[in-house]
């Protein structure tokens, strides 16, 4: 390494004589390479190129060492958790690559620890299965397919979640007091134990996990039972919450999911019977709604005073952006049985869009809060009005950090 890129790494790493751990230096990126270009007038091509150049160097010198150990298992849960990761980022960034590396990982893992007996493996090493799943590892898996099946609207996604839920109830439920024991029962085995995982730590706890797995898919898939079964599991904390809501953050946000429905740019309403989506294009926001046969929405100017109409808007905190137009489609002219006159509907394939405007020149928030209003019905009632609030963002960075090409994460 010549004497220049010496020091080009020394500053670009943070290297100092003092060190940044315990007397040593460990490499680091004080700013970003962005920032360290312009305040020293580089061209970022050349930088990059001289990185390169020097991470080669330092790569051979570190191969005189002896390497480290590689920790090569696999493990269910930890790999539930980074599918929910890329499941989010490939649909809020619209990035195959995050998409693609999840739907590897969740197929690898329903092919090789998911069991015929309905039961995971909590450990894959070198082709090898052993140890059952905890119950985290059920929720993690199982979280994570309610992300792919958002993300891709493929159903199967859907009842693999179903599956991997029902065996948790099974397997780790507590009849007596409610909420999940972390292990199966065994012959002999104490209520000692038979620990709960319930506080938020470096994780976020099991039953926390298992809170929102089972609101979401109460949501998606309309089950009253899924319902009961995330209402029994919340009271079951409802005391400890109570004395230490702080340690019980990831749980207190599965109550919210569970009473308000997922904040974010896609939900379910009408007791899953709708699925609301919404993307922000230059400034145009898109609200799709996707209403099952046989359900309906009134349109934005029902014929009838008495009914609910459908009306999209802007929170009212929000500080940034102004609404300037909303544009809805044209309803559909409908008779129904149980009407004397006709009505203006919306069913099937919907899409509202709203016009917006910059108020300030830099986006205060990350996100845009809408506000969508509707009421659902089918041919035999009408459900009571609901309120979502959809939380868009309203930028994307500009660059994404490669993602390894394997079927798995270890």
């Amino acid at each position: 390494m010549s004497r220049a890129d010496a020091e080009l790494a020394i500053d670009l790493y943070g290297v100092t004589r003092n060190g940044n751990f315990e007397g040593a230096n460990i490499l680091h990126l004080p700013l970003g390479l962005e920032e360290f270009a312009t305040q020293r007038d580089m061209d970022m091509s050349a930088l990059l190129e001289r990185i390169e150049n020097i991470r080669e160097a330092l790569y051979t010198e570190r191969s005189r060492r002896e390497h480290p150990d590689l920790d090569e298992k696999i493990v269910t849960a930890w790999n539930g958790m980074m599918i929910v990761a890329l499941a989010e980022a490939g649909g809020i960034l619209q990035e195959p690559r995050y998409r693609s590396a999840a739907l590897r990982a969740a197929e690898f893992l329903w092919s090789n620890s998911y069991r015929q007996n309905g039961t995971l493996w909590r450990i894959q090493l070198d082709g090898r299965s052993s140890m059952p799943a905890l119950q985290e590892g059920y929720a993690w898996l199982a979280d994570g397919f309610v992300h792919l099946y958002d993300l891709t609207g493929d159903s199967h996604w859907l009842e693999r979640a179903n599956l991997l839920a029902s065996a948790m109830t099974r397997l780790f439920w507590d009849d007596k007091a409610g909420g999940y024991f972390m292990n199966v029962d065994a012959d002999g085995m104490t209520a000692m134990a038979r620990p709960k995982d319930s506080v938020d730590r470096a994780i976020p706890s099991g039953n926390a996990v298992a809170l929102h797995v089972i609101a979401k898919l109460a949501q998606r898939a309309g089950k009253e039972a899924d319902r009961r079964t995330s209402r029994a599991l919340l009271a079951s904390f409802a005391d400890s919450i109570n004395q230490s809501p702080s340690a019980y953050a990831y749980m207190l946000h599965g109550a919210q999911v569970l009473t308000n429905g997922a904040a974010g740019p896609q939900q379910y309403a009408a007791r899953s019977a709708i699925n609301v989506s919404t993307h922000l294009r230059d400034n145009k926001l898109l609200v799709d709604l996707a209403i099952k046969p046989d359900w309906h929405i009134q349109s934005h100017k029902p014929l009838q005073e008495e009914l609910i109409p459908t009306v999209l808007g802007l929170e009212t905190s929000v500080m940034a952006w102004a609404l300037d137009e909303v544009s809805y489609p044209a309803p559909l002219m409908k008779d129904l049985d149980f009407q004397n006159e006709p009505l203006a509907l919306y069913e099937g394939q919907v899409r509202i869009t709203m016009n917006l405007r910059r108020v300030v020149p830099v986006v205060a928030t990350p996100l845009i809060p809408v506000v969508l209003r509707l009421q659902a019905c089918d041919g035999n009632l009408c459900l009571p009005p609901e309120r979502h609030v959809l939380q868009v963002p309203a930028t994307v960075p500009m660059t994404l950090a490669e993602f390894p090409d394997s079927d798995v994460l270890q």
